[in-house]
């Protein structure tokens, strides 16, 4: 689970764009290739944890995320 913890916790941070949320995700999991990292991504969309906008940005679907989130990187240490 700690790679989508990081995915979402960057989105919570206020990260929008694809290659923001990578960069960050992997600054606290470590590498992920690009085609695993867009199937998290997507999973996460696909899930209803985040939206991906008209304009291909990623957002949080409910206000409550970030707070979850940290919760969990708590628990996982992250």
């Amino acid at each position: 689970p700690g790679r989508y913890i990081a995915i979402l916790w960057a989105i919570s941070l206020g990260l929008r764009f694809w290659s923001e949320i990578k960069h960050y995700a992997e600054g606290m999991v470590g590498y992920m290739p690009d085609n695993r990292f867009d199937a998290l991504l997507q999973n996460l969309v696909k899930y209803g944890f985040v939206e991906k906008t008209e304009d291909g940005n990623y957002k949080p679907v409910d206000p409550l995320l970030p707070k979850a989130i940290e919760l969990l990187r708590k628990k996982y240490r992250l």
